[in-house]
């Protein structure tokens, strides 16, 4: 089987880039001859899949400035090759190469998926209503009806789907993560690196600095508990992608004691932080289901989410707390694991045990060749 994964690009700072790269490896794994295409992001140094199992192929930007990924090299391309594909995974909307691809693949006949990644919640959909309905009607919606399936993260993205009057068959597949990755980082070498004595608890938030990411919500969240938590540190680790929010971001924790961003964390590093910190926290306004937090129960740390992260497994496994997007409820969640070292010790193993049992890439992978089969049956003559 070949199959094609298509993305917006492949930044270290984007979810979707982990998605692809461990999806298609995966599949790879299992015997698939697995291609990605993406365009360009200005910052450059993409993640790439492991090459000696998967292709993957850059095109250049066609715009000079930050755009959804416009290449008219990408958009030849895509038109050209796209018959040699069995199967096209298109992987989030609203940006020009995942358009193009169904576009292409639609007028080909090639049966393609999409897999939104959150892009259809609600609040995601708020922003810039108006412009994105009209361009969803008259764009993205045809041919989005069109799709062989539709991947759904979890159960809130598959009546999201619905919601936004798609009727194509949906598929629920998660994320997820390589659990033999994590839980073995050096702490001590990420501290030392950054300050931070053996003495201190972290508190760590690792993500995308974006707005929904909810850096907000932690800072009103960090204002009421710094002092219920003297031992504690909050350490902030991502990038915000050349938009400069980081700047903003900086400024919600203005005047505010023992918080260090430290910019984006890649492979190793980012291992390391995740050994060295105690509780996890992502107070996300919206989501698919993000990686970050898959990352931190592989390692073994209880986390603090919100609903809009749409992982209940974790409140129902006992893997940490499920709170609303709430400055108070954020903060009290964070203390009473703080507050009890057994507990926190015991909610990091269930962590540990959900993804485990559900959120592994092998699984994933697995789930994923099966629907690509079946689609292929319902179209054989």
């Amino acid at each position: 089987m070949k199959i094609l994964h298509v993305c917006r690009g492949m930044a270290n700072s984007s979810g979707t880039t982990h998605i692809v790269r461990n999806m298609t490896e995966e599949l790879a794994r299992l015997g698939a001859e697995t291609d990605v295409f993406h365009v360009a992001k200005p910052q450059g140094n993409p993640v790439l899949p492991d090459a000696g199992l998967v292709r993957s192929r850059e095109f250049p930007m066609t715009l000079p400035f930050n755009n959804p990924g416009v290449s008219l090299p990408f958009a030849a391309e895509i038109h050209r090759r796209v018959r040699d594909y069995d199967i096209v995974h298109i992987h989030a909307v609203w940006n020009f190469p995942t358009w193009m691809t169904m576009r292409a693949a639609g007028r080909a006949g090639v049966p393609f998926v999409v897999a939104p990644q959150g892009s259809l919640e609600d609040r995601a959909l708020s922003i810039n209503r108006g412009r994105k309905a009209f361009y969803a009607r008259r764009v993205e919606l045809p041919w989005l009806r069109q799709a062989a399936a539709i991947q759904a993260l979890t159960r809130m993205e598959a009546r999201q789907v619905r919601r936004f009057g798609i009727r194509a068959p949906v598929a629920r597949i998660p994320n997820g993560v390589r659990p033999g990755d994590f839980g073995n980082g050096e702490s001590v070498a990420f501290r030392a690196k950054h300050g931070i004595g053996g003495d201190r608890r972290i508190l760590l938030f690792l993500g995308r600095v974006h707005p929904k990411k909810g850096l907000d919500l932690l800072a009103g969240a960090w204002r009421r508990i710094h002092d219920r938590v003297p031992d504690a540190d909050l350490v902030v680790a991502g990038d915000d992608g050349g938009t400069g929010y980081r700047r903003t971001a900086e400024s919600l924790f203005a005047g505010l004691p023992r918080v260090r961003f430290v910019g984006e964390l890649r492979d190793r590093e980012k291992v390391d932080a995740l050994s060295a910190a105690a509780v996890f926290v992502l107070p996300s306004w919206t989501e698919g289901l993000p990686v970050a937090v898959l990352e931190a129960m592989a390692s073994g740390l209880p986390v603090v989410i919100t609903t809009c992260c749409n992982i209940p497994e974790v409140s129902e496994a006992g893997a940490g707390e499920v709170v609303n997007t709430d400055a108070a409820d954020v903060a009290d969640a964070i203390v009473r694991l703080f507050a009890n070292e057994e507990r926190r010790a015991g909610t990091g193993r269930a962590a540990r045990r959900l993804v485990e049992r559900r959120f592994t890439w092998t699984r994933v992978a697995t789930r994923s060749m099966k629907l690509y089969e079946r689609i292929l049956q319902r179209r054989a003559p």
